[in-house]
């Protein structure tokens, strides 16, 4: 992710982020959520990759300045 930087002040500096613990499918909710989709892997797999996607972001947002209090 590519953080533009602007003329506006309106960024936060500070940010709370929750790091997933347990990552997965809804099933109560995949039928209208079009961001979701089906996937053969396992909780285990899909947590992993939630969890090495979350900390990417805390490392660019902190790249840029931006603190990041982590839950």
């Amino acid at each position: 992710m590519t953080i533009h930087k602007s003329k506006s002040k309106n960024f936060a500096k500070k940010v709370l982020m929750i790091k997933p613990t347990c990552f997965y499918l809804n099933e109560a909710t995949v039928g209208d959520n079009k961001f979701m989709q089906r996937t053969k892997e396992s909780k285990q797999v899909t947590t992993r990759k939630a969890v090495k996607e979350f900390e990417k972001m805390v490392l660019n947002l902190k790249k840029h300045k931006i603190q990041v209090k982590e839950y």
